[in-house]
């Protein structure tokens, strides 16, 4: 019977505890890395429809504070550049991937890399110009005490997001 040891004796054993700990680690490692990695690609998604609330800027949430006809023609100016907005955000989505697949291709291609993060950017700015319009069109017909309410609404809505961020109120450097 021939033993297979190292000259110096027998390799220390890595305790049980210490492997799970290190494979427990390296989960938490790749899940943590593949949140990063998709927010980069994908972006942040809010509102129910993914990225439906940051195009209209909280519209229809807003909506529900108004009296019936004015809920109902924010609404209606809402479902109607609904299907536009989703073409424009599958669109997005869609160069999204592409850019992402031609992050993974070797050889790496910095410039289609680069060509597909402008295409991004520009679906990006048409999505975000459509909802702008949106916005602009609903805003015109409302009063000037509720566009002066859908601005308190907004504030509230940044001062919410600032809050879920690390780091002081004010945007400076932490001490």
């Amino acid at each position: 019977m021939t033993d297979t040891l190292s000259p110096g004796g027998p390799a220390p054993r890595p305790s049980s505890r210490l492997k799970w700990l290190l494979i427990a680690s390296l989960a938490l490692n790749l899940l943590v890395a593949g949140a990063v990695a998709g927010r980069m690609i994908f972006g942040h998604r809010s509102g129910p429809g993914g990225g439906g609330a940051s195009v209209d800027q909280g519209l229809m949430w807003f909506s529900h504070s108004l009296p019936p006809e004015q809920r109902d023609l924010v609404r209606q100016n809402l479902k109607a550049a609904r299907p536009e907005l989703r073409a424009l955000r599958e669109e997005s989505v869609a160069l999204k991937k592409q850019a992402a697949e031609l992050l993974a291709a070797e050889p790496f291609d910095r410039a289609a890399l680069k060509s597909a993060m402008d295409r991004v950017g520009l679906a990006e700015k048409t999505l975000r110009d459509k909802g702008v319009s949106v916005v602009l069109d609903t805003a015109e017909k409302l009063s000037p005490e509720q566009r002066q309410r859908l601005s308190e609404f907004w504030k509230m809505r940044v001062e919410r997001h600032r809050g879920r961020r690390k780091g002081p109120p004010d945007g400076g450097p932490a001490d």
